[in-house]
């Protein structure tokens, strides 16, 4: 039996994974070219990668957050039953207050950016606490074993003396966005379940190339001119900047560059955090790098969208796939269209020291609504879905918008619009490669929406709009 770990790098597309992840690219032993996420943001994709189905087949999507309503048998991780389940993740949806801890049996929360707080101690940004009364947090902290600590935690997370300090001054920002802290906390765990004598399965998301874009001391100075007090906190929403992009051309120039230096900053930290792993670790351990989605940043091979709020682009789908210290029988390069959808088959045969051979059933990908809080509108709120064939991409809307696109594989996520009105209503791969129609998914996705409505407060709300979705 082999540990693998599956290591989500979220919103990191291909081409930019190429070109600013070099370390990670050079030791690489296995990699998938032409990789395709199943879903357009977090929610959805994650749950894709642990079912194999599309959003409108397992039910999580932007209506119903809720990864409880997966049980443990429908994914892959069931078909590792002798392996130790660990969880690590920077991104408030893949969090135990939305069920995701329900995949793992251990499962750590890390606070995303500006979260000081003392270790070993109480503190309302762990999720268990997120919803408790001021005066019950007072109770619990002084009847825990660091009182004091617990409820310096408690004033630190009202105030924190980290914006006040470094948020939009003209210094460096101190801290990532929990990358460090979740690599610290996932090396813990594997070499304390190691000790046990049983395998690994640990999933990490790592969030430094999602929003909020800000230069922190991490970051490489050789690979962006922005100023150290700018930040995309408090600027213009995505939506905005795709409605009116020529008035927002320096806030996409800064934001653009921001992500090509964080993706180089995850590559350096995650490039180190292998070694440390594959050095201390009994087990050989497999590495599988990928992203749940990736990023428009606004240019003509991005259809001019900006950030990852409903899109099925080749930006937001084609994501990066790597594996590290495979088992033998793995072809150094695959060039072939293959899917998220048969990730888990993969990690399975992998962790069984197996080969695995991607199929050659047609590629689809699929996003129900918009990625955050506020829908805002039936275009930004519609379902849109996709499916490849040979060197053909159509995608569709239940809006009745029809594209086609010609995909020249050779140069990566380079695409050109052609023929986009021969199409009337909707394709034939709406009914031939997808469970239901797309109206019957769209209006049974909705029916899931009273049962979704949870009050959005507290620590949640914080790291909802850390991360942008608020």
């Amino acid at each position: 039996m082999r540990n693998v770990v599956l290591l989500c790098l979220d919103t990191v597309r291909k081409d930019y994974f190429d070109e600013f992840a070099p370390r990670l690219t050079e030791r690489a032993e296995v990699v998938y070219h032409q990789c395709r996420a199943a879903s357009g943001w977090s929610v959805p994709s994650h749950a894709s990668m642990f079912t194999g189905e599309l959003p409108h087949v397992h039910g999580v999507h932007t209506h119903a957050r809720d990864f409880t309503r997966i049980d443990l048998t429908e994914t892959f991780l069931e078909d590792l039953p002798d392996h130790a389940r660990i969880g690590v993740s920077t991104n408030a949806y893949a969090s135990r207050y939305y069920g995701f801890d329900s995949f793992f049996e251990e499962f750590s929360q890390v606070p995303h950016a500006g979260a000081l707080q003392f270790d070993h101690a109480l503190s309302p940004r762990d999720p268990d606490l997120w919803d408790v009364g001021h005066l019950e947090y007072v109770r619990r902290a002084l009847q825990d074993a660091h009182p004091i600590r617990s409820l310096t935690n408690g004033v630190l997370a009202k105030v924190n003396p980290y914006d006040l300090l470094f948020s939009g001054w003209p210094w460096p920002e101190i801290q990532d966005k929990g990358t460090k802290k979740a690599l610290s906390e996932a090396t813990s765990r594997i070499l304390t379940t190691e000790c046990t004598d049983r395998p690994v399965f640990a999933f990490l998301n790592l969030m430094d190339a999602h929003v909020p874009m800000y230069h922190h001391r991490g970051l490489n100075r050789e690979l962006h001119s922005v100023p150290n007090s700018w930040t995309s906190k408090g600027g213009p929403s995505a939506k905005e900047v795709n409605r009116n992009p020529g008035q927002h051309h320096e806030y996409v120039r800064n934001y653009e560059q921001l992500y090509s230096a964080s993706i180089e900053y995850l590559d350096r930290q995650v490039d180190a955090w292998i070694d440390e792993i594959q050095r201390r670790t009994e087990h050989p351990t497999t590495i599988v790098i990928t992203a749940d989605h990736g990023e428009n940043l606004g240019s003509a091979a991005d259809e001019e969208r900006f950030e990852h709020h409903s899109s099925l682009s080749e930006a937001i789908l084609h994501v990066p796939l790597v594996l590290i210290n495979p088992p033998d029988g793995y072809p150094y390069t695959e060039s072939k269209l293959v899917s998220h959808l048969e990730l888990g088959e993969l990690l399975v045969r992998l962790a069984h020291g197996e080969r695995y051979s991607f199929g050659d059933e047609p590629i689809t990908g699929e996003v129900i609504g918009h990625t955050g809080e506020d829908a805002g509108g039936a275009y930004w709120d519609r379902l849109i879905r996709c499916a490849y064939t040979d060197q053909r991409k159509i995608r569709w809307d239940s809006l009745g918008r029809t594209a086609v696109f010609d995909l020249d594989l050779d140069t990566e996520t380079r695409v050109k619009r052609t023929t986009a009105d021969e199409l009337e209503g909707f394709p034939i791969e709406d009914t031939t490669l997808f469970e239901s129609d797309i109206l019957a998914s769209k209006r049974m996705a909705l029916e899931c929406e009273p049962q979704a409505e949870q009050v959005v407060n507290g620590e949640r709300k914080r790291q909802l709009a850390q991360m942008g979705y608020l």
